[in-house]
Formats: structure tokens, C-alpha cells, sequence
């Protein structure tokens, strides 16, 4: 009973059980040194960023609520103006991360995700250890051509109906039952669940950074070099570079999941998933009979989609070859998704209204549903994530306004070791990147890299830093705010494992 315990197990009892409640009351006291540092704007800075990133790491409030540090304490530090933190929420790529949720929830609204799912499970089986490799390798491959986030929007659906499948014939459960939920909280995924969402965030960030135009650092490593180093065979270089290390860094990651989820190397571990395997085979042939009969309708919004899709990647290419040319002409992923997503919300699921132009009567007397019903939206977007990665695009704006790269940075400019530059301006570019907005952080650390280059007798070689920058910056995995790939599958899949 309580009266019987003594002073010092009734404290032990009020930290175990309010223990996040101290650490964000008193983790804004531990850096507050910080403050009184110089030079005082830089430091300023670094507290806010500190603070925000020991909240989303240990979690001890709502993302969504870390997710406004930036609009209470840059104004009240003097960093930023009020205005300025506000319109840092709402730059192009957070409309690519709004309109690729909104695609998603398309294709989850139509059950075009379940669909692709049970053929998806039919042709590579239902071993988990099977299905995660091959979702990470297509989503690497999709987020080689298309930006991170559109990656996502196609496999985050087709990864949580695939996990609702193999709750249904068995295998595994896609909801951590073991976790007590407060009041109406979200249920936690398991770890099979964790294991998905996290390697098709990790997936998607690793593809990008195969190329610059499918990642937001890399197509800031572009402009910087079409306006300061017109490199010839700029593309293949890039890829050449970054190709062996994306490469290593996606089988290091299978394999790290495969392991810390899936037990991959705890054959005999009680926690490892047992399964009938012909009795899961045997039950999945049944859910596709059973569904045979909303082919159609899947198959049409499949056909809208892709091609969609693939007219986007054309219209995108070609406006960017008449931006170079025209300085005036600058549209970005942005402008293709919302015109996509116009399409879905205008243009019917099905085509029954043709009826009434070929004198047939229409199977019913009532408007046709669009592919993408508004009502639809607030039930399933994720609007918490969007704040979370708008925090990430305001700390970004914050590092440049207050120049903390320089601080961090400036001084590995003077270095006459050039491996002392690469691993300094990669870690530093890494550190900065882990709080999100990674191409803004990319495009003031190359200015850096490129002034580190020439000093050093390179004649700007995009080989010695500012590559290695790019890349370090895009290997941004920590946290959801990190980068917009991993806050799509925090928002969807309601993780919370991301080391």
C-alpha cells in the first residue's frame, strides 16, 4: 500500500511513472548554458535545435506539439521574425509531402492498395523476411526517378495492405497489442510493421540519393553547379559517385532491419514469426477469389495513376531543360502533383454516364464518385505530420539565418588535410540535416565546400566535398522530422523505432 512505502520509493514511484514530465520541464534547463554563450545568435540556435531534437527523440510529447518549438522560441531569440518562421512551414516541398498523401489516400480509398497486394503476396509469398527486402528494393528503384515523397505515397499503402493480409490469413499482426494506449491514442505497429514503414522510408531516402533530380539536396547540388561550375558530364559523375554507396548503404539496411524486427539471426528466439505456410498460401487463394470481382474498378484507377505518373516525369524534364534557358520559367515537383491530383478529384472512378450518350440506361440514376473524394481526406491525412515536417523546413531557415553551419563549419575551411574537410563537412552536414530540411542545409554547406575545394588546389572539384556533402546530407535517418520520406512513414505507420 502507498502508506507503507518510505520517502524514496514513493519518488522512484513518481519518476517511473512521470518521467517524461520532468525530462521536458527539465531538459530546457540543462542546455540553458547555451544562451549565455557567444557568439550568442549561433548558440541561440543550437539550443532551440538541441531541445527540439531531444523531444522527438525521446518522445515525450506529441510530434505535433515539438513540431511549433520553432514558432515560440525563433522570434522570442531574435533569430526570425514571425512571418518569416510561419511562411518556412509552407515552402514547395511541403506541398510535394501534402499532395503525395493525398495520392496515397487515392489509392487506399479506391482499394487499389489491396488489390496489388494480394498478387504482390501471391507472386513473392508471405514471409516477412521475404516481403521486406522486396518492398525496399522497389521502392530504392521508384525513388531513383521520382521525388521521395511520390515513392512513398505508391508503397506506404501497398506495405500497410499487405500487413493487413497477413493478419487475416495468419502470419502476423500489423497493431502492437502489447502497448497500453492512453485515452484515444493511435495503436503502435508491430515490429513487423515497424520493420515495413521504416525500410520504405529509409528506401526511398537511399534511392534519392542516387540522383539529383529525385532528392531535394540533390537538385540544390545542381543549381549550385550550373551557376558556379559548369561541369561537363555533370549527371553520370554524380551517379558514378553515389550509385556504389547507395548501393552498400541499402543491403546494410535490409540486413540491420532483417535483424533488429525479423530476428534474422535468432532462428531459435521464442520472438521469431511461426506461421502454417500452406495454410497461409491456402487462405490468400480464397481472399483472391474472393476479390476478383473489383478488378475493374482497381484496374482503371491503377491506369490513371501511371500514367499520370509518367507524364509528370516527362513534363517535369522537359520544363527544366526550358528553365535553364528561360530564368523566369521555375516550376518544381509541386505544380505536376497538384495538377495529378486535380485529375483525381474531378475525374470519375467509374465511366457509367457514358450510358446516357449511346442510349443505354445507366446502371444507377446518381453522380459518379471521383477518383479522390474530398471527405475522404481529413479521416485519413496525416495533419500532425504536417507540422512535423514543417519544423524540419523552419529549423533549416533558422540554421541559415543564424548561420550555424559557418559556426560549425567555418573553421575546417583553413584545413590543409583534405580528408579532415570531407569527414568534417560531412558531419557536420549529417548533425544539421538530422532536424530536417536537408537542402537547404546542403545548399550553404557546398558554398562552404566549394571555398574548402578551391583553397585546397582542387580547382572545385565536385569530387572532393561537395559531393560527399550531398550525400552526407541525404543520410538524414535519425527521427520522422528528419527527412520527408521518414515523415510520411511516421505518419502513416504511426512509428516510433528509428535508430
Amino acid at each position: 500500500m502507498e502508506e507503507d512505502l518510505n520517502f524514496v520509493q514513493r519518488l522512484r514511484n513518481c519518476f517511473r511513472i512521470h518521467w517524461n514530465g520532468f525530462f521536458y520541464l527539465l531538459s530546457p534547463l540543462v542546455l540553458l548554458p547555451l544562451l549565455f554563450m557567444q557568439p550568442l545568435m549561433e548558440n541561440r540556435a543550437l539550443y532551440i535545435l538541441l531541445l527540439a531534437f531531444l523531444w522527438y527523440a525521446v518522445d515525450v510529447l506529441p510530434q505535433g506539439v515539438t513540431a511549433v518549438l520553432p514558432i515560440i522560441w525563433y522570434p522570442l531569440f531574435g533569430i526570425m521574425s514571425s512571418m518569416e518562421v510561419c511562411m518556412s512551414y509552407a515552402q514547395d516541398s511541403q506541398m510535394v509531402f501534402i499532395l503525395s498523401n493525398y495520392l496515397a489516400i487515392s489509392i487506399v480509398h479506391n482499394k487499389l492498395d489491396r488489390y496489388i497486394a494480394l498478387r504482390f503476396l501471391k507472386k513473392f509469398g508471405v514471409n516477412p523476411t521475404r516481403i521486406l527486402p522486396t518492398l525496399m528494393i522497389l521502392t530504392f528503384l521508384l525513388s531513383i526517378f521520382i521525388p521521395d515523397a511520390c515513392a512513398c505515397s505508391l508503397m506506404i499503402p501497398l506495405a500497410k495492405a499487405i500487413l493487413q493480409i497477413l493478419d487475416e490469413i495468419n502470419v502476423c499482426k500489423p497493431i502492437d497489442n502489447s502497448i497500453l494506449l492512453k485515452d484515444d491514442e493511435t495503436p503502435y505497429p508491430s515490429k513487423v510493421a515497424n520493420a515495413f514503414y521504416i525500410g520504405i522510408g529509409y528506401a526511398a531516402n537511399i534511392g534519392g540519393m542516387t540522383t539529383f533530380w529525385s532528392s531535394e539536396s540533390g537538385y540544390e547540388f545542381q543549381n549550385v553547379y550550373n551557376d558556379t561550375n559548369a561541369e561537363a558530364n555533370l549527371f553520370l559523375k554524380y551517379i558514378i559517385t553515389a550509385l556504389p554507396v547507395t548501393i552498400c548503404l541499402l543491403i546494410f539496411t535490409i540486413v540491420y532491419l532483417e535483424i533488429i524486427f525479423l530476428d534474422l539471426m535468432w532462428s531459435k528466439s521464442e520472438r521469431r514469426i511461426t506461421y502454417d505456410d500452406e495454410a497461409s498460401v491456402a487462405s490468400l487463394d480464397v481472399i483472391l477469389n474472393d476479390n476478383k470481382q473489383e478488378k475493374s474498378a482497381y484496374v482503371v484507377v491503377t491506369l490513371c495513376l501511371m500514367v499520370a505518373f509518367v507524364i509528370l516525369l516527362i513534363i517535369v524534364k522537359i520544363l527544366d531543360q526550358l528553365g535553364k534557358e528561360n530564368k523566369h520559367l521555375y516550376i518544381k515537383y509541386s505544380t505536376f502533383l497538384m495538377l495529378i491530383c486535380l485529375i483525381a478529384f474531378v475525374c470519375p472512378v467509374d465511366f457509367s454516364f457514358l450510358n446516357y450518350f449511346i442510349c443505354q440506361k445507366p446502371p444507377v440514376y446518381k453522380t459518379s464518385p471521383s477518383i479522390l473524394p474530398w471527405s475522404t481526406i481529413p479521416k485519413q491525412m496525416p495533419w500532425g505530420h504536417f507540422l512535423v515536417y514543417g519544423s524540419g523546413l523552419a529549423f533549416g531557415v533558422g540554421i541559415n539565418k543564424a548561420k550555424v553551419y559557418k559556426y560549425l563549419a567555418e573553421h575546417l575551411v583553413e584545413s590543409k588535410s583534405l580528408v579532415e574537410k570531407q569527414l568534417g563537412f560531412m558531419g557536420v552536414g549529417l548533425l544539421l540535416s538530422t532536424m530536417g530540411a536537408n537542402h537547404l542545409i546542403t545548399k550553404s554547406m557546398i558554398s562552404l565546400g566549394i571555398k574548402a575545394s578551391s583553397l585546397n588546389n582542387t580547382d572545385s572539384s565536385l569530387f572532393t566535398i561537395p559531393i560527399p556533402i550531398t550525400l552526407a546530407c541525404s543520410l538524414s535517418f535519425l527521427l520522422p522530422v528528419s527527412s520527408i520520406s521518414n515523415c510520411f512513414s511516421s505518419g502513416w505507420g504511426n512509428s516510433y523505432y528509428y535508430l
